[in-house]
């Protein structure tokens, strides 16, 4: 199938790059990047995942290796998804120690490292990006919901606590420390810090689709 056909009324959304799935590309946030980029990409043309035609857009941006997968899993008997196609990816090219691997990161984000704060923002698309590269149900919503809280500066944490409650949620705790965050800098409330940002590229990520 051949890529979607630009709308010249609309902006260009630059195209996917193409996943080989050889060498470094064997790797939990390399596939993530890939499928997350491929999703935005044909949804700017108002093609989602779950159309019927939406999964030959993905074999359209697979080369090598890749597209020999992409291609027996295609000719395989019953349905074919997009969801089905990304197990066989993940199964095929991640070593069996990619899982852990990226959960360890996963449990090792701080928002401080080295004497260097990043923005409580860009710590947490690391943990959500994280989170999203490993396979559907690996880390559930209940453990993830407290990770932003433990990751936090230990200044920003003790601003956030007196306003959250066991009923917060994961966004609304999220919020609450973007505000206290930008309250803090903005009164100069925890001095001048040197921040960076720890963001994983093509980190805003699609919410992962239920696996069917």
């Amino acid at each position: 199938m051949s890529v979607p056909q630009d709308d010249t009324s609309r902006p260009k959304w630059p195209a996917p790059f193409f996943y080989t799935g050889g060498g470094k590309e064997r790797d939990p946030l390399r596939i993530n990047s890939w499928f997350n980029t491929v999703h935005r990409y044909i949804s700017s043309f108002e093609i989602q995942y779950t159309d019927p035609e939406a999964l030959q857009y993905y074999g359209a941006y697979c080369r090598e290796k890749a597209l020999e997968k992409f291609t027996q899993y295609d000719n395989s008997q019953g349905a074919k998804t997009v969801n089905g196609v990304r197990r066989k990816f993940e199964e095929y090219f991640l070593p069996s120690t990619s899982t852990d691997t990226i959960y360890e990161q996963w449990l090792a984000v701080k928002q401080t490292t080295n004497g260097k704060t990043a923005q409580i923002t860009d710590t947490v698309i690391t943990l959500e990006t994280l989170r999203d590269s490993l396979p559907a149900g690996t880390i559930s919503d209940y453990s993830a919901k407290p990770r932003p809280l433990d990751a936090m500066d230990i200044k920003l944490k003790r601003d956030v606590k007196p306003h959250i409650t066991s009923d917060t949620s994961f966004d609304e705790l999220v919020v609450i420390a973007e505000k206290r965050e930008a309250i803090a800098h903005s009164t100069g409330l925890h001095g001048t810090k040197n921040q960076h940002t720890n963001a994983v590229s093509n980190a805003v990520t699609q919410p992962r689709p239920n696996e069917t």
